[in-house]
């Protein structure tokens, strides 16, 4: 996959690097590697990365069997939050510097991981 077509993808969708990391379940870090430190893009992360790309045109399918292929999770929940709520978790994800979805899952599991020990 040509690194160039990815940089040029996320200016055209005006996404960053830590978003595709997130997407990826990589750090930006390691997006960074691929994309500026010539690191190789192991094959299942191009996988993905052609599918979010593809997700961009409407096929989201490919995309959601990737993420469950490689990462062995399921999407167990969607859920409607007021925007104040929204808000106040955007603000905890970026005081910690990651996303809302990543900032969820944390939480979530922290939580649980608390319990289980407890």
């Amino acid at each position: 996959m040509e690194v160039d077509k990815i940089k040029a993808w996320l200016k055209r969708i005006e996404k960053n690097r830590a978003w595709l990391g997130e997407q990826l379940c990589v750090s930006k870090s390691t997006v960074d590697g691929w994309l500026s430190s010539g690191y190789r893009i192991p094959l299942l992360k191009q996988a993905k990365i052609a599918a979010l790309m593809e997700a961009e045109a409407g096929h989201t399918q490919e995309l959601e069997f990737l993420r469950a292929l490689e990462d062995k999770t399921f999407h167990i929940a969607t859920c409607v939050l007021p925007a104040s709520v929204y808000k106040t978790i955007e603000a905890a994800a970026a005081r910690e510097n990651i996303g809302v979805s990543t900032y969820i899952r944390k939480v979530v599991i922290d939580r649980v991981v608390h319990e289980t020990e407890t």
